[in-house]
């Protein structure tokens, strides 16, 4: 099953009911101008700080997973075999799980928010999100879908071997 993953702590400053939001106003977009094949699966890992709004999510939509909170291990896993990550956080650094996906070559939407970001991916801006809300985000989470090969930075793998992880 095709998947795409957002780990870390589920709340508001990490954006999260705006990604929930704009994963399924892409998939209906996607349904409405017959482009799917298949229909990807939103996975979430970490704690819930947003409580039922996000749960509600859950229960309305069949193509959102939410796993909870998962050991590391779990979460490279998940990480290294998803067809693609999602962190839109405009108030952190790099954080771990991104850093992981870039590393992994993981097609990835970032925030241009974040200066760390900007400067880890020089070369591959078009997957940095400059506008943050939902409309600007499902258009890049379509070209994800439709489009991998443009987001991922894999001719920048670093030497860690990804068949660890499986």
């Amino acid at each position: 099953k095709k998947y795409i993953c957002c780990l870390g702590t589920i709340s508001s400053r990490k954006s999260s009911l705006m990604i929930l939001k704009a994963f399924i106003l892409s998939i209906k977009k996607l349904e409405e101008n017959n482009h799917l094949n298949f229909i990807p699966t939103l996975v979430f890992a970490g704690r819930n700080d947003i409580g039922e709004k996000f749960e509600k999510y859950l229960f309305e939509n069949p193509n959102i997973i939410y796993l909870g909170e998962i050991t590391h291990r779990e979460a490279l896993i998940l990480t290294c075999n998803s067809n693609g990550s999602i962190n839109v956080s405009s108030c952190e650094g790099i954080p771990r799980s991104s850093l992981e996906a870039l590393h992994f070559g993981i097609p990835s939407i970032l925030s241009g928010a974040v200066p760390e970001f900007m400067e880890f991916c020089k070369e591959s801006c078009f997957n940095l999100l400059n506008k943050s809300n939902e409309k600007e985000l499902s258009i890049l989470i379509n070209k994800l879908i439709m489009y991998p090969e443009i987001f991922s930075l894999s001719n920048k793998k670093y030497p860690l071997y990804k068949h660890d992880y499986k």
